[in-house]
């Protein structure tokens, strides 16, 4: 029992009482407690309050809550205990071997369920739907398919491996720290199974077989290790794949479905699987799948629309046209035909193209990175130098034609004074023949007299 001195009530200067409080032994038995009172001034002008505790005969157990009830086996092992607080403890033994140890029951039954043996917990039904269909819901909870350290809830649920767990209905969890909740497909047969190590299966007639792997939702799959397949009716079939959408299917490791119904990246268009693409946005139907775009490991990209950028004059500050001479440094660059070395990351065979280090020389905007670094060139942002110095080009070209057409109009009126001269020139030297044809006779004279005259100075000079 205890004693314990109190103060209870000022007489003279202090009055104690002294208690001899009840105690709860451990068989629930109250001891009879009595009043001692003391009297008497207490000087000084400090209130001193004196307590003496003297402890005799009182277990240890009895300072803690005491069971209300307690159920022990043969062996005076305590197997279930109820606390007055409403505290509850089932304690057991792991891994043992003993009757008493031993699963509560087998077989189909609705129960709650603690099987210490392997430190498992069940809780609701299990009962075979279909003889004639398997799997056998009534051996779920029997001791094959209980796994250390696993729990199971809800409508024939197994939770087969270490540490694992499956709730819901038709739910199954038999990897090693696997996961399985939720529910069956459409037919008796289609279970939500999580059977890769530390795999997750959740919604309805989700599988995760590979290990570390997650389905969700409606009839997904992810077959391969650190595989994700989340959607409708996805597909995830290689290493640390991950399939989003209706129908996706994600066959490239490390690669990412989203969308529907996608065309690449489904293992049908390549045999190896680390090489396929890496991203693919589908936009197909179940019965005519197609993409939106596909990225592939080389950095190549395809996609079935347009590419378009902002450039809306509201976004935009600072414009100011672009300087000219485009047209002359556009002509030293030098367009290439290469390879890249590395023909892993980028793309294989010939390619045709510029140098960043040239491009940037004469237009240094459109190269970005830094000298020591890999550079970039914006192809797309070339396009607006190439229509400059096109501007430029045509400027060229326009003075050309204008001199063209002075040119040929000079050439035009030089024809047609050429023209005139000749017309002229036939004319005058039709008019001049027609005098000598009249004037014939007076003309052979001439001739004749000439001819004499000449003949006689030929005489003399011999």
């Amino acid at each position: 029992m205890v004693l314990v001195l109190v103060p209870l009530r000022c007489r003279s200067v202090t009055s104690f009482e002294l208690l001899r409080l009840p105690i709860m032994t451990s068989l629930g038995t109250r001891l009879p407690s009595r009043r001692l009172l003391t009297d008497g001034p207490i000087c000084g002008p400090l209130l001193a309050v004196l307590a003496i505790v003297l402890l005799c005969s009182v277990p240890a157990q009895a300072q803690s809550p005491s069971p209300v009830t307690t159920i022990q086996n043969d062996n005076g092992d305590t197997r279930l205990q109820v606390n007055v607080d409403g505290g509850l403890l089932v304690p057991g033994a792991f891994g043992s071997a003993t009757p008493a140890d031993s699963i509560p029951t087998t077989g189909q039954g609705t129960r709650l369920m603690w099987y210490p043996a392997k430190a498992a917990v069940r809780a609701g039904r299990v009962f075979d739907i279909d003889p004639l269909i398997a799997p056998d819901y009534n051996v779920f909870w029997d001791p094959p398919n209980v796994g250390d350290y696993s729990a199971a809830f809800g409508v024939n649920t197994k939770a087969s491996g270490i540490a694992s767990m499956a709730a819901g209905n038709r739910t199954e969890a038999t990897g090693e720290h696997s996961v399985a909740i939720g529910g069956p497909g459409q037919s008796e047969s289609e279970i939500t199974s999580a059977s890769g190590e530390a795999a997750i299966a959740m919604g309805s007639f989700a599988t995760a077989s590979g290990d570390y792997s997650v389905a969700m939702n409606r009839e997904t799959r992810a077959t391969a290790e650190a595989a994700v397949a989340m959607g409708n009716f996805s597909r995830a079939t290689a290493f640390a794949a991950t399939a989003v959408g209706l129908r996706t299917t994600a066959a490239t490791a490390n690669s990412l479905t989203i969308g529907a119904s996608n065309d690449k990246n489904r293992g049908n268009d390549d045999s190896d699987p680390f090489t396929g693409p890496l991203f693919v946005a589908g936009n197909g139907t179940p019965g005519t799948p197609s993409d939106a775009l596909v990225l592939y490991p080389s950095g190549d990209m395809t996609i079935s629309g347009s590419l378009t950028e902002s450039s809306d004059r509201r976004l935009k500050s600072s414009i100011q046209p672009l300087g000219d001479g485009a047209l002359q440094k556009l002509s030293r660059l030098r367009p290439v035909r290469f390879q890249f070395k590395n023909q892993s990351t980028h793309p294989a065979g010939d390619q045709i193209g510029l140098i960043a280090q040239d491009v940037q020389k004469e237009f240094p905007a459109l190269v970005s990175g830094k000298e020591d670094d890999h550079l970039s060139l914006s192809y797309s942002k070339l396009t607006a130098v190439l229509i400059k110095g096109m501007q430029e080009q045509q400027s060229t070209i326009d003075s050309l034609e204008q001199r063209l057409q002075r040119v040929e109009k000079e050439q035009q009126e030089l024809a047609h004074l050429k023209e005139r001269m000749a017309r002229l020139e036939s004319e005058t030297g039709h008019s001049f023949l027609a005098g000598l044809t009249k004037s014939g006779t007076g003309l052979l004279a001439v001739l004749v007299v000439g001819l004499l005259g000449a003949g006689l100075f030929v005489r003399r000079r011999l």
